[in-house]
Order: structure tokens, then C-alpha cells, then sequence
């Protein structure tokens, strides 16, 4: 199933970048996860992590475009509350759509902001436990839709942010954030969010020098 989604994913990304401007990206994040029931929230410290992929660039008119991105990204969060150290990580494939806005300048750098959402599928997930005399193990987390399971294997969020267009490079940082409940039960709420900073390089397009 995680094979047949990328695949469908990835072709998706081919059949369109003969007209538009294709990119590789790459950048880091800095996420958390929110987890709370009605009784009690846990206390979490956001976790470095790491995002790398494709894009697409669909201009619209100079100052609008569309932007596809179909990544891997590298979330998780530490729980302050546990007695010992421990770390959740997530692996997800994540597809962001974002709708540009880009300022017309009258040199190469050109500002923009963005907004829209993201689609993810949950492709490795596993909890970090370090004990106080320094010995550590790793558990998987339990992915799926039942109440023995820990998380749901997919996840829906909204993304603003902003950045410049210079030349054939593109920097951007913002944030994301989860909309939907990501627990299988009704005892827990469960999201994620994340800050990031990104950069993207795109093929076959011509510097902008006014």
C-alpha cells in the first residue's frame, strides 16, 4: 500500500514538470507533538528533524504560482513527563500544495509568501527510551485505526510561510500544523506540528536579473 502511494505520487510529479519549473529541496525542521486528554496535556520539547524531496513550481501569472512538493520528512517530539528519556520519531511521506504570492522587484531577489496544506502517509514510526543509567532501546509505534494502535497511518494539516525566489534557488521558512486527530481512540488528542526552513533548487530555469 506505502509503495502504491509514492508510486501514484511520483508519477503524478513526472507527467506534469514538462511545463513547469522541477526542483529538489531539502531543509530542517524543528516539530513537536501535542498530546492531551480531558484531564491532562504532557509536557513536550520539540525535536530537530529533517525534510528532503521534490517540487514543482506552476506559475500562474509573474507574481502568483502553485507549488508541489512530495517529500520525506523527519518529525517526532520528546516527552518531559517520562521518568526516563524518551522520544517519539515519525517517518512520513507528505505531499504540500501551496498557493504563492510572489512581489515583483526590480532586482533578482523576489520575496514571497504562502499558504495551503499538506496530505501525509505514516512510513516508519518508533519510540526512544533512554534510562537513567544510560542504556537505551527502541520500540516501533503501533500504526493503525484500532484501539490498541497508537497513531493513524495518515495525517492532514494547513502550512504558511514565506521566503524569497532568488534566481534558480528559492528559501522559504514556516510552519505547519496538523487539523485532523491523529489517535485511534477518543481518550486522546494527538497532532503534529513543525517549523522549517527550506531550500530548493530548480532545473531549467533562467535567472531573473532585472
Amino acid at each position: 500500500m506505502k509503495k502504491l502511494i509514492f508510486t501514484i505520487l511520483l508519477s503524478a510529479f513526472f507527467l506534469t514538470s514538462n511545463a513547469q519549473y522541477f526542483g529538489l529541496q531539502a531543509g530542517a525542521l524543528a516539530s513537536d507533538i501535542l498530546w492531551r486528554n480531558d484531564y491532562y496535556t504532557y509536557n513536550t520539547l520539540p525535536k530537530p528533524g529533517f525534510m528532503a524531496g521534490i517540487t514543482l513550481d506552476i506559475p500562474i501569472k509573474n507574481t502568483m504560482a502553485v507549488n508541489l512538493a512530495l517529500n520525506y520528512k523527519w518529525t517526532g517530539a520528546s516527552r518531559a513527563d517520562s521518568t526516563n528519556v524518551e522520544a517519539v520519531r515519525l517517518g512520513y511521506i507528505n505531499l504540500d500544495a501551496t498557493f504563492n504570492y510572489i512581489f515583483e522587484t526590480n532586482v533578482a531577489v523576489r520575496p514571497y509568501i504562502e499558504g495551503g496544506g499538506f496530505a501525509a502517509y505514516l512510513v516508519n514510526a518508533s519510540t526512544i527510551y533512554v534510562s537513567e543509567n544510560g542504556d537505551s532501546y527502541t520500540e516501533e509505534v503501533k500504526v493503525g485505526t484500532s484501539k490498541d494502535d497508537e497513531i493513524i497511518p495518515w495525517d492532514l494539516g494547513l502550512t504558511i510561510g514565506g521566503g524569497i525566489y532568488y534566481r534558480k534557488w528559492r528559501f522559504g521558512a514556516g510552519y505547519s500544523a496538523t487539523i485532523i486527530d491523529l489517535s485511534p481512540t477518543d481518550e486522546f488528542i494527538l497532532r503534529n506540528s513543525m517549523g522549517y526552513l527550506k531550500a530548493t533548487f530548480f532545473f531549467g530555469k533562467k535567472n531573473k536579473n532585472k
